[in-house]
Protein backbone atom coordinates (compact mmCIF):
# COMPACT_ATOMS: atom_id res chain seq x y z
CA UNK A 1 0.00 0.00 0.00
CA UNK A 2 2.83 2.39 0.78
CA UNK A 3 4.30 1.87 -2.71
CA UNK A 4 0.95 2.88 -4.21
CA UNK A 5 0.92 6.05 -2.09
CA UNK A 6 4.44 6.96 -3.18
CA UNK A 7 3.55 6.17 -6.78
CA UNK A 8 0.51 8.44 -6.64
CA UNK A 9 2.57 11.24 -5.08
CA UNK A 10 5.29 10.91 -7.73
CA UNK A 11 2.71 10.79 -10.51
CA UNK A 12 0.97 13.87 -9.10
CA UNK A 13 4.32 15.68 -8.71
CA UNK A 14 5.39 14.90 -12.30
CA UNK A 15 2.01 15.90 -13.71
CA UNK A 16 2.21 19.20 -11.81
CA UNK A 17 5.66 19.90 -13.27
CA UNK A 18 4.48 18.95 -16.76
CA UNK A 19 1.46 21.27 -16.54
CA UNK A 20 3.65 24.11 -15.19
CA UNK A 21 6.19 23.62 -18.00
CA UNK A 22 3.40 23.54 -20.59
CA UNK A 23 2.16 26.89 -19.29
CA UNK A 24 5.66 28.37 -19.46
CA UNK A 25 6.13 27.21 -23.05
CA UNK A 26 2.92 29.00 -24.05
CA UNK A 27 3.78 32.12 -22.07
CA UNK A 28 4.40 34.53 -24.96
CA UNK A 29 1.14 35.48 -26.60
CA UNK A 30 0.87 38.50 -28.87
CA UNK A 31 -2.61 39.73 -29.71
CA UNK A 32 -2.34 39.25 -33.46
CA UNK A 33 0.22 40.87 -35.72
CA UNK A 34 0.55 44.59 -35.15
CA UNK A 35 0.43 46.83 -38.23
CA UNK A 36 3.41 48.99 -39.18
CA UNK A 37 1.31 52.08 -38.46
CA UNK A 38 0.40 50.92 -34.94
CA UNK A 39 3.93 49.67 -34.21
CA UNK A 40 5.34 53.11 -35.06
CA UNK A 41 2.57 54.89 -33.19
CA UNK A 42 3.08 52.90 -29.95
CA UNK A 43 6.89 52.95 -29.99
CA UNK A 44 9.01 55.74 -28.53
CA UNK A 45 11.82 55.02 -30.96
CA UNK A 46 11.97 53.17 -34.28
CA UNK A 47 15.33 52.69 -35.96
CA UNK A 48 17.46 50.52 -38.20
CA UNK A 49 20.75 49.24 -36.81
CA UNK A 50 23.39 46.51 -36.72
CA UNK A 51 23.66 44.24 -33.68
CA UNK A 52 27.14 44.46 -32.12
CA UNK A 53 26.97 42.31 -28.98
CA UNK A 54 24.80 40.39 -26.53
CA UNK A 55 25.04 40.16 -22.74
CA UNK A 56 22.83 38.20 -20.37
CA UNK A 57 22.56 40.05 -17.06
CA UNK A 58 20.60 40.54 -13.87
CA UNK A 59 22.56 43.74 -13.08
CA UNK A 60 19.54 45.95 -13.66
CA UNK A 61 21.09 49.07 -12.08
CA UNK A 62 23.64 49.19 -14.91
CA UNK A 63 20.80 49.82 -17.38
CA UNK A 64 18.75 52.16 -15.20
CA UNK A 65 15.94 49.64 -14.78
CA UNK A 66 13.38 50.66 -12.20
CA UNK A 67 10.51 48.42 -11.08
CA UNK A 68 7.52 49.49 -9.02
CA UNK A 69 4.57 47.58 -7.65
CA UNK A 70 3.76 44.34 -5.83
CA UNK A 71 6.82 43.46 -3.72
CA UNK A 72 6.27 39.69 -4.01
CA UNK A 73 6.37 39.92 -7.80
CA UNK A 74 9.35 42.29 -7.68
CA UNK A 75 11.36 39.75 -5.64
CA UNK A 76 10.95 37.20 -8.43
CA UNK A 77 12.03 39.73 -11.05
CA UNK A 78 15.32 40.34 -9.32
CA UNK A 79 16.37 36.79 -10.17
CA UNK A 80 15.32 36.78 -13.84
CA UNK A 81 18.15 37.72 -16.20
CA UNK A 82 17.53 39.82 -19.28
CA UNK A 83 19.31 40.00 -22.63
CA UNK A 84 21.04 43.31 -23.37
CA UNK A 85 21.99 43.88 -27.00
CA UNK A 86 24.27 46.71 -28.07
CA UNK A 87 23.14 48.02 -31.48
CA UNK A 88 24.85 50.55 -33.75
CA UNK A 89 22.12 52.91 -34.92
CA UNK A 90 21.87 53.56 -38.65
CA UNK A 91 18.65 55.38 -39.55
CA UNK A 92 16.21 56.72 -36.95
CA UNK A 93 12.63 56.76 -38.25
CA UNK A 94 10.96 57.97 -35.04
CA UNK A 95 12.30 59.47 -31.83
CA UNK A 96 15.47 61.30 -30.94
CA UNK A 97 18.71 59.46 -30.41
CA UNK A 98 21.84 61.24 -29.11
CA UNK A 99 24.15 58.22 -29.26
CA UNK A 100 25.43 56.17 -32.19
CA UNK A 101 24.81 52.96 -30.20
CA UNK A 102 21.90 51.95 -27.99
CA UNK A 103 21.20 49.07 -25.63
CA UNK A 104 18.06 47.08 -26.34
CA UNK A 105 16.71 44.98 -23.47
CA UNK A 106 14.52 41.97 -24.19
CA UNK A 107 13.60 38.74 -22.42
CA UNK A 108 16.29 36.06 -22.75
CA UNK A 109 14.25 33.78 -25.04
CA UNK A 110 11.14 33.67 -27.21
CA UNK A 111 9.17 31.88 -24.47
CA UNK A 112 9.27 35.18 -22.57
CA UNK A 113 8.66 37.15 -25.81
CA UNK A 114 12.37 37.91 -26.22
CA UNK A 115 13.74 38.89 -29.62
CA UNK A 116 16.66 36.69 -30.71
CA UNK A 117 18.83 39.31 -32.38
CA UNK A 118 21.76 37.92 -34.37
CA UNK A 119 25.12 39.64 -34.02
CA UNK A 120 26.25 41.29 -37.25
CA UNK A 121 22.76 41.45 -38.74
CA UNK A 122 20.77 44.59 -39.52
CA UNK A 123 17.44 44.94 -37.72
CA UNK A 124 14.49 47.30 -37.59
CA UNK A 125 13.72 47.90 -33.92
CA UNK A 126 10.50 49.21 -32.39
CA UNK A 127 11.20 50.06 -28.74
CA UNK A 128 10.38 52.15 -25.68
CA UNK A 129 11.46 52.86 -22.13
CA UNK A 130 8.66 50.74 -20.64
CA UNK A 131 8.88 46.93 -20.47
CA UNK A 132 5.53 45.97 -22.01
CA UNK A 133 6.11 42.24 -21.46
CA UNK A 134 6.44 42.61 -17.74
CA UNK A 135 4.18 45.54 -16.99
CA UNK A 136 0.77 44.74 -15.57
CA UNK A 137 -1.67 46.16 -13.05
CA UNK A 138 0.58 44.99 -10.21
CA UNK A 139 4.05 45.78 -11.60
CA UNK A 140 5.63 48.40 -13.85
CA UNK A 141 9.22 48.18 -15.10
CA UNK A 142 11.01 50.82 -17.14
CA UNK A 143 14.45 52.23 -17.83
CA UNK A 144 15.50 55.74 -16.88
CA UNK A 145 18.87 55.64 -18.64
CA UNK A 146 19.31 57.44 -21.95
CA UNK A 147 20.03 55.16 -24.88
CA UNK A 148 18.47 52.10 -23.21
CA UNK A 149 15.14 50.69 -24.42
CA UNK A 150 12.95 47.59 -24.16
CA UNK A 151 11.53 45.57 -27.04
CA UNK A 152 9.84 42.18 -27.48
CA UNK A 153 8.39 39.85 -30.10
CA UNK A 154 5.02 41.63 -30.09
CA UNK A 155 6.42 45.03 -31.19
CA UNK A 156 7.10 44.09 -34.84
CA UNK A 157 10.88 44.27 -34.32
CA UNK A 158 12.37 42.27 -37.18
CA UNK A 159 15.49 41.54 -39.14
CA UNK A 160 15.79 44.29 -41.76
CA UNK A 161 13.99 43.92 -45.04
CA UNK A 162 13.26 46.62 -47.62
CA UNK A 163 9.45 46.32 -47.51
CA UNK A 164 9.36 46.99 -43.76
CA UNK A 165 11.59 50.05 -44.08
CA UNK A 166 9.49 51.33 -47.01
CA UNK A 167 6.28 50.87 -44.98
CA UNK A 168 7.76 52.86 -42.08
CA UNK A 169 8.95 55.66 -44.39
CA UNK A 170 5.55 55.76 -46.10
CA UNK A 171 3.75 56.04 -42.75
CA UNK A 172 6.13 58.73 -41.44
CA UNK A 173 5.50 61.09 -44.40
Amino acid sequence: MQFGGQFNFITYFLLTIFIFKANVVAACKCEGEISTEDAVKYSEIVFKGVVLSRTITAAFDEYGIVAKGDSSVLKLLGTNPIAAYKIKVGSVFKGKQKFDTVVILTPVNSVGCGVSFKIGQEWIVYAGTKDDVLSSNSVQRFTSKEGVYFTNLCTRTTQWYREEENAIRHYMR
